[in-house]
């Protein structure tokens, strides 16, 4: 039954013209990278980037895990924007965040 739901969901053709892309869980780097030049990210100011995560069982392991997502957040696109050529990449990070394209959130789904 999963294989089947898997194999259905890698046969839809993605969205032309997305407002919002929401990341729960890990993926490899080049489905990221895909996805972001799919819909070109640097350039299409009307898409926002969702990213959830895990937030533990205690207050610590929320403010790590929040601070840790961050990191990993920036390390990938820094390194995605490294893969672009004649763009202002350095500043990807700030310029999403300036423009209000890019959130990270809570998963109270995952909560313990």
């Amino acid at each position: 039954m999963l294989v089947n739901n898997i194999n259905s969901i890698r046969e839809q053709s993605l969205p032309d013209d997305p407002d919002n892309i929401v990341f729960l869980g890990h993926a490899d780097y080049s489905y990221f990278e895909s996805l972001f030049d799919n819909y070109n990210l640097f350039e299409n100011n009307k898409l926002h980037l969702t990213f959830f995560y895990d937030t533990g069982n205690s207050q610590s392991e929320k403010m790590e895990y929040s601070s840790q997502m961050i990191q990993h957040i920036m390390d990938l696109l820094n390194y995605y924007v490294q893969t672009l050529e004649g763009e202002h990449g350095e500043n990807i990070v700030n310029r999403l965040v300036l423009d209000q394209r890019i959130s990270l959130c809570p998963n109270q789904r995952l909560d313990r």
